[in-house]
């Protein structure tokens, strides 16, 4: 016998991510909505914190601009921009960045909080080239971050 809300035993079909009964116990399971941020690493430390970052900084001479989201939720997020990459040939400061297009994934949410207080970040981030990529690169990048 499962007792609960009465609401939710005559109208089930008003519970659209269900409830179910296991083994004697009635479980309901509903999404969380949680604002997750992203903390891109540059050169040993982390950059500010950010909710829909317009850009991303990664590695010492990268970067992806004009980012726009089509996903961002407490799972993952998706979105496509264009990356700007320095090949350092001949050296750094005399190459011209190429740009190619890109599509990015955040994703791997932890709680980087203390304590009792949450505060969750994307802690995987990847991307792979739409179209041309740079000669010599693979065809997807991923790093995984800490919280810390």
């Amino acid at each position: 016998m499962a007792a609960g809300s009465d609401n939710a035993c005559t109208n089930p079909g008003a519970y659209p991510y269900g409830w179910s009964v296991r083994e004697g116990r009635a479980e309901v399971s509903y999404p969380i909505n949680r604002r997750v941020r992203f903390r891109s690493y540059i050169m040993g430390s982390y950059t500010t914190q950010r909710y829909r970052p317009p850009r991303i900084r990664f590695g010492e001479r990268s970067g992806i601009l004009g980012i726009r989201w089509s996903r961002w939720d407490g799972r993952a997020a998706r979105g496509r921009g264009t990356l700007l990459f320095n090949s350092c040939v001949p050296n750094c400061a005399q190459a011209r960045p190429q740009r190619f297009r890109v599509a990015i994934t955040l994703s791997r949410v932890r709680n980087c909080g203390f304590a009792d207080r949450f505060s969750y970040h994307y802690t995987r981030f990847a991307f792979r080239y739409i179209g041309a990529k740079p000669a010599g690169v693979g065809r997807r990048y991923a790093e995984r971050h800490s919280c810390r």
